[in-house]
């Protein structure tokens, strides 16, 4: 793995947002340990669809840190997702989930 200070350093910047490209939904919950693993994903996803949207469910406050540094282009608090009821079973009813999957062309949990 890359070290930290080269992922921060060489990062994704904000960038314009292609229609074309696809909507993408990351889940990522955890602690901070957890987000800093999540940065070779992320800089891997930009590489592969570089004028998509990637949106992202997790903490506020790491969300707030990835949004200023360019990773995502937009974060959803997990507080209030229902993301945690896919975990309690199988039927889980879409409409319960914020943001609701089935509007992103792909989905990472």
């Amino acid at each position: 793995m890359p070290p930290l200070s080269s992922l921060c350093r060489e990062g994704p910047r904000p960038t314009i947002h292609d229609p074309r490209a696809p909507r993408v939904l990351v889940r990522r919950v955890c602690g901070l340990g957890d987000l800093i693993l999540t940065l070779p994903f992320l800089k891997a996803l930009r590489g592969v669809h570089p004028g998509a949207a990637i949106h992202m469910i997790g903490h506020q406050e790491h969300l707030e840190l990835l949004l200023a540094a360019g990773w995502i282009s937009r974060g959803f608090g997990e507080q209030h997702s229902g993301w945690h009821l896919l975990f309690e079973g199988p039927d889980v009813p879409w409409e319960r989930l914020r943001p609701d999957p089935r509007g992103y062309d792909r989905v990472y949990l």
